[in-house]
């Protein structure tokens, strides 16, 4: 079963942890404007630079690594979770 609000906190709590700074973006992000949107996934904004701690802290938090390229991280576990890396300045 899908628990986005875990994934949510799960998530964050580990990259808070590692001293990852992130920023909720995507639906539940539009949500905290009044702009409701159905989603599957929770989407967070990171440092590409952190891309190696990033790993670490959602792997050692029980996500599994489904996909990765230059400008995106996806984990599953308690839901899908994408970590978009901000490479430009």
């Amino acid at each position: 079963m899908i628990d986005l609000r875990k994934t949510l906190l799960d998530a964050s709590d580990a990259l808070i942890k590692a001293g990852v700074t992130h920023a909720l973006i995507g639906g539940f992000a539009m949500a905290t404007y009044g702009h409701h949107r159905a989603t599957v996934d929770v989407d967070f904004l990171a440092d590409g630079k952190s891309r190696d701690l990033i790993k670490t802290a959602l792997l050692k938090q029980g996500f599994q690594l489904i996909h990765e390229s230059n400008e995106v991280l996806q984990f599953s576990g308690p839901g899908l979770l994408d970590i978009l890396l901000a490479n430009r300045p």
